[in-house]
């Protein structure tokens, strides 16, 4: 009886030691092979500036618009990303779209890396050109799902705005005012009125000096032909012997 009893209390305590598995709410992460390439980054697709030494992708077009969706920015914006190549992981996130127009550019699975990151496997980009990876998201929602949330909008302050105190300063005139000159005095040039003026004050004397002198001719003559009558007179008085 003590042996049936023994049995049965070591089923039970196996029983309790033994945890079954539990499902797990955190998808696994899925790997996914492509092809790296690089690019001169810029504006991104998600709206903001990047520099070449930044840390990012651009995701082709199939897995950046999951599911055929327009809205923007993407839903795949700002996703982490883990790369690896050649036993060598870095992390990055996703900035940007790289397309697909006419079979040239990025097919699914496929990153364009910034300079900086590409040269985590290869330190002239220009010369590799391309390389082949396996990467995969690290936010732990799969391949697909949404990674960008807009910022929250500012807090409301019920502060009122603030009021500069006012100036002491006059307020500037909008008048302006030349500054006074010096003025230096000089002797204006006669008028061309007065010049004319003193012409006919000139010409006025001189025709008058003339008729004065005409008349003094004159007179001069009349005396000369009064003595001359004279003259003869006398003449005629001494021939007839008066």
């Amino acid at each position: 009886m003590q042996i049936l009893l023994s049995v049965a209390l070591l089923g039970a305590l196996a029983s309790l030691s033994y945890a079954a598995p539990t499902n797990s709410t955190q998808p696994l992460a899925k790997r996914i092979s492509g092809r790296a390439s690089w690019y001169h980054v810029g504006l991104g697709a998600c709206g903001q500036w990047n520099n070449p030494g930044d840390f990012i992708v651009a995701l082709n077009s199939v897995q950046f618009h999951p599911n055929g969706e327009s809205q923007w920015p993407s839903s795949q914006c700002n996703r982490p990303i883990r790369i690896t190549h050649n036993g060598k992981s870095v992390n990055a996130v996703v900035m940007d779209e790289c397309p697909n127009i006419d079979g040239n550019g990025c097919y699914e699975g496929y990153l364009d890396l910034s300079f900086g990151l590409f040269q985590q496997w290869y330190p002239d980009p220009y010369q590799q050109g391309i390389f082949w990876m396996d990467w995969e998201f690290t936010d732990g929602q799969g391949g697909g799902g949404g990674g960008w949330t807009p910022p929250p909008p500012p807090p409301s302050s019920s502060e009122p705005p603030y009021t500069p105190p006012p100036s002491s300063a006059p307020p500037p005139s909008s008048t302006w005012t030349p500054t006074p000159t010096s003025t230096s005095s000089s002797t204006p040039t006669p008028s061309s009125s007065t010049t004319q003026h003193s012409s006919s004050s000139s010409t006025g004397d001189v025709s008058a000096q003339g008729a004065a002198e005409t008349t003094t001719s004159g007179h001069k003559g009349l005396d000369g032909i009064n003595l001359a009558a004279n003259q003869m007179i006398n003449l005629l008085r001494i021939a007839k012997g008066v």
